[in-house]
């Protein structure tokens, strides 16, 4: 909540200062959408200096990138039609899902909590197409 009210002010000047077309914003994740390169490497530098000297924050690096290529943004590969995992995420599910299913086997845990806690795991990967991901897990 805190980072929502501290940063709405950087909000209002990509929106009405920088006329910013598309952006999504979580945190110290930002991205911006356009069509022009040069205007979209004009808004982020312009963001990333009124961040670091009016908020005192510092963003990660600006990367520019096709929409087509895909790009990695909160554990997700985000392409013009579809949405994936990215590696890192596809390797913690895994490691998350095996660890919780040894805890279940070996009776460390009820079957209650076992599905409570898978809920919330799988509640993350749903969001994605990850309908090959889940069949190697068999899930």
């Amino acid at each position: 909540y805190f980072a929502n009210h501290y940063m709405a002010v950087a909000d209002h000047y990509a929106k009405e200062r920088l006329h910013v077309v598309a952006m999504v914003i979580y945190m110290d994740d930002v991205v911006f959408w356009g069509n022009d390169k040069a205007i979209l490497l004009k808004q982020t530098e312009a963001y990333a200096y009124y961040l670091r000297n009016q908020l005192k924050l510092q963003l990660h690096p600006i990367v520019i990138n096709y929409t087509a290529r895909g790009f990695s943004f909160l554990g997700y590969l985000v392409y013009p039609h579809t949405l994936r995992l990215n590696q890192r995420s596809r390797s913690r599910f895994r490691h998350k899902y095996t660890n919780l299913t040894k805890k279940f086997e070996e009776g460390s845990i009820t079957q209650q909590e076992y599905q409570i806690r898978l809920l919330s795991l799988l509640a993350f990967i749903e969001k994605a197409d990850t309908i090959g991901f889940r069949k190697t897990l068999g899930l």
